[in-house]
């Protein structure tokens, strides 16, 4: 479906993601800035914690988005292999069918959050 394919993901993550970031960047600049640097971290390692979180912070987009296309495409995948199953088998198993099922409820619940 549209929503497996890894641009469209990207898509909706640039457009919720960054003007959330901004805007959080811009209104609370003083806390944002705070929560890359965890408490009671000695005076030495503050600029090495900042670039760590930072940069923690900045990908963790990009492994969300790849978490979700991997798992829309093994749904997908699994959806596939079910149906190949059902259409296979001799007689109508019962099994197959109601995973079918539960397995597209599922892909759609994925689909729309």
């Amino acid at each position: 479906s549209n929503t497996s394919h890894i641009a469209n993901n990207m898509n909706i993550i640039l457009l919720s993601w960054t003007p959330t970031l901004l805007m959080i960047m811009i209104n609370k600049k003083k806390n944002f800035m705070t929560h890359l640097i965890p408490q009671n971290t000695p005076m030495m390692l503050i600029p090495f914690m900042f670039l760590i979180e930072l940069i923690s912070f900045m990908i963790r987009p990009i492994t969300l988005l790849m978490r979700l296309t991997a798992n829309m495409i093994a749904g997908h995948i699994m959806m596939i292999l079910n149906s190949n199953m059902i259409l296979n088998s001799q007689m109508i198993i019962m099994f197959p069918s109601l995973s079918m099922i539960l397995l597209t409820l599922m892909e759609t619940i994925v689909a729309i959050l």
